[in-house]
C-alpha cells in the first residue's frame, strides 16, 4: 500500500483529469463564508448548483474520496469469493483512497490560498509540506490516535477539510514572521517557521494516519469483514 499510495500523484503525467481530485478550495467566494455551506455535501446538489465545470475548478476531493472508498468496500465485498484480483485491487484502492484522505489533512489542499498568493507568500505550500519533513523528520514526534472505523466517508472528508482551512492563516502568519527582513529561505527561516508550526504539522500528520486507518477498517467493514489473507 505504501509504494501504490503515490499512484494518484503520477497519473497526472499521463494525461489524466487528476488535479481536481486533491483539493477543495474553501474561501471562494460562491461557497460563502466559513464553514461554507453553500456547498451541498450532496454531489449530485452540488453538481446542480455549481455545474460540473465550477465544481472541478474548486475541488472534488470530498466526492472522489467517497468514490474510492467504495471501490475498496465492494473488493471487501468480492474477497470471500475468489474474484479475480481482488488482492491487489484492495491493495490499489486502499492506497488511492488513503492518498486523498492525506491530502485532506494538509491545510493548503482546503484553501483558495493554496499557495500564498494572495499575500505574496509563494512556495508556502512546499516550504510546509515537503521542506519541513526533509530537514526535521527526525525530530518530528507523532502520535497517532487508535483508528475508529468511519461509516460517512464523504462527510469525514468535508469535516477534514473544515478543520485544515482554519490552520492555513496560523501557518501563513508563520511563514510571513519567520521570513521577516529575509531575501532568502536561509536556516535560520526554517528554524523559526519549524518552531512556530511543529505542533500543527505533527497534529495533521498523526490525525492522516489515524484517518487512513479508520478509512480503510471501515472500508472493511461495510464489505462484510472479510477473513483477509495475504497470499
Amino acid at each position: 500500500i505504501v509504494l501504490r499510495v503515490v499512484d494518484p500523484d503520477l497519473w497526472r503525467n499521463v494525461g489524466f483529469e487528476e488535479d481536481p481530485n486533491h483539493f477543495l478550495d474553501f474561501g471562494v467566494p460562491e461557497y460563502g463564508p466559513y464553514p461554507f455551506t453553500a456547498l451541498p455535501r450532496d454531489y449530485g446538489a452540488a453538481i446542480e448548483k455549481f455545474g460540473l465545470v465550477r465544481l472541478k475548478r474548486n475541488g472534488l476531493l470530498p466526492w472522489r474520496e467517497a468514490e474510492q472508498f467504495g471501490n475498496l468496500r465492494r473488493t471487501f465485498e468480492e474477497f470471500p469469493r475468489d474474484a479475480p484480483y481482488t488482492l491487489s485491487d484492495i491493495v490499489l484502492f486502499a492506497a488511492v483512497a488513503g492518498h486523498y484522505v492525506q491530502d485532506a489533512h494538509q491545510p493548503f489542499h482546503a484553501t483558495d490560498d493554496f499557495d500564498g498568493q494572495k499575500t505574496g507568500q509563494n512556495g508556502v505550500h512546499a516550504r510546509f509540506e515537503r521542506d519541513l519533513i526533509e530537514r526535521y523528520e527526525s525530530r518530528l514526534t507523532v502520535n497517532p490516535a487508535p483508528p475508529r472505523p468511519i461509516a460517512n466517508i464523504r462527510d469525514a472528508m468535508f469535516d477534514t477539510l473544515l478543520a485544515s482551512y482554519q490552520l492555513v492563516d496560523p501557518i501563513l502568519k508563520a511563514d510571513k514572521e519567520a521570513s521577516a527582513g529575509k531575501e532568502t529561505y536561509d536556516a535560520e527561516y526554517y528554524e523559526k517557521f519549524f518552531a512556530a508550526v511543529r505542533p500543527v504539522l505533527e497534529q495533521r500528520i498523526a490525525d492522516s494516519i489515524s484517518a487512513t486507518a479508520s478509512m480503510i477498517i471501515g472500508a472493511w467493514e461495510q464489505g462484510g469483514r472479510p477473513a483477509l489473507r495475504t497470499t
